[in-house]
């Protein structure tokens, strides 16, 4: 039984062939190499790279290179970087210099297949030559299906929150790269919406996507098209990857996708939770809804910050406000007689607001000096409410010393709708008013 060609021999194998596609404006991470053959071609390369520079490398495979650097960034890149994943399987030793040494390889080895790279770093032509690494597929569909759904308006050249292999294919001019994302755009509309008359969206017969992306393209394709999921296992990254989205059990979390959520506007606290219930903490929180309705409350809230979604959340806003002085949010559904009210927690009872003490002033208990009658903030809906001042009692503490005389209340009483809105007891006296 013969071995299989290992070393020189198997870059020798291979370099014609990939030597063909890459010169024929392919991108090496369209190629399908299995995990086997890929680590061999790596410890190849390493193995050379110990005898000579990693430039004289790509001058004598310079297909073997460029398709071993980008195909071990597709399954090793993470947080940016996909140098210790190329380290690792060269079975080199990363240095200082050896990251560079090896991305000017890189650009060797294209300048020797014929092309003019482009005026890029090193590390940004690999990530486009990787075709999308898997680490940041679904993101990189995702975008390509915003872009469908925004009437097949291109993405733009900002591209908030995306990661940085994603923009730097994107942005790239490479023709290349180009024809590759017209293909994933042609796929998706297919796996979307298989009924409607697409010859132009078919891709020539010579330049069928590698199975991951066929694959990834499906997964993506079925959220789109499967009803809205349940918003109970969401987080929101409000300065990254936007609103994110769990399996069961609050484990994978993953971008999530505007056609998959249910509820019109979300909430979330400072820390990113979700929050679920109908009443609102009386604190900043962050506001997910559609850019082109409106909040309304009670009393307007305090904004204190914008963020920008990722472009898969095209149309949507993220605000942060503060709820404290609110009563109740809502969004204006068109349509819509009654739309979701949210309240706010401390206000679903009345409070009295006293307002601002006099600074330096006191009664004779220590108690603050009001200059102005107190307002009685009452929630909000409909219904009626009786407002009755009542005689102050003295606590257990005056009741021991020599407690002041309490001058006698003036009772006023008045009834009025609830609307969220402050109601002046009308009287001298700061005790305490209560439903009646």
């Amino acid at each position: 039984m013969v071995a299989p060609p290992r070393g020189t021999a198997l870059l020798g194998l291979l370099e014609p062939g990939w030597y063909r596609h890459l010169s024929a404006g392919g991108l090496a991470g369209t190629l399908k190499v299995d995990a086997v053959l890929l680590d061999a071609v790596a410890t190849a390369l390493g193995d050379q790279a110990r005898g000579r520079s990693p430039t004289e490398v790509a001058r004598r495979w310079p297909a073997c290179v460029v398709v071993g650097l980008a195909q071990v960034a597709v399954i090793s890149y993470r947080d940016g970087s996909f140098w210790p994943g190329w380290h690792r399987a060269a079975g080199l030793r990363p240095t200082r210099r050896s990251a560079g040494q090896w991305g000017q390889a890189f650009v060797e080895a294209l300048t020797t297949l014929g092309g003019t790279p482009p005026d890029d770093h090193p590390e940004q032509m690999v990530l486009v030559h990787a075709a999308v690494p898997d680490a940041c597929l679904r993101e990189f569909l995702c975008i390509l299906a915003a872009e469908r759904r925004a009437g097949g308006e291109t993405v733009d050249a900002d591209l908030p929150g995306a990661d940085p292999a994603v923009k730097a294919l994107l942005r790239s001019g490479n023709p290349a790269a180009t024809s590759f994302i017209e293909r994933c755009r042609s796929t998706l509309r297919l796996l979307i919406d298989p009924g409607r008359p697409a010859e132009e969206d078919r891709p020539a017969r010579d330049e069928f996507l590698p199975p991951r992306i066929l694959g990834a393209a499906s997964t993506v394709a079925e959220e789109l098209m499967s009803s809205p999921a349940p918003t109970a296992s969401l987080r929101l990254d409000p300065f990254g990857q936007g609103v994110l989205v769990a399996d069961s059990g609050g484990q994978g979390w993953r971008p999530a996708l505007p056609a998959r959520i249910a509820d019109p506007i979300l909430i979330f606290d400072v820390g990113g939770e979700h929050i679920i219930g109908p009443v609102l903490p009386a604190e900043p929180v962050w506001a997910v809804h559609p850019a082109d309705r409106d909040l309304r409350s009670d009393a307007p809230p305090r904004e204190i910050a914008t963020s920008r979604l990722p472009l898969t959340w095209r149309g949507w806003r993220l605000t942060q406000l503060d709820l404290r002085g609110v009563s109740w949010l809502e969004l204006a559904i068109p349509d819509e007689a009654t739309p979701r009210r949210y309240q706010v927690r401390g206000r679903v009872k009345p409070v009295l607001a006293g307002g601002p003490p006099m600074p330096g002033v006191a009664t004779a208990v220590g108690s603050p000096v009001h200059a102005e009658l107190p307002a009685v903030l009452l929630p909000a809906g409909r219904g009626r409410w009786r407002i009755e001042v009542r005689r102050a009692v003295p606590s257990r503490r005056h009741l021991a010393g020599s407690s002041p005389q309490l001058a006698p209340c003036l009772p006023r009483s008045r009834r009025r709708p609830a609307t969220g809105g402050p109601a002046s007891c009308g009287s001298s006296c700061h005790a305490p008013c209560s439903e009646r």
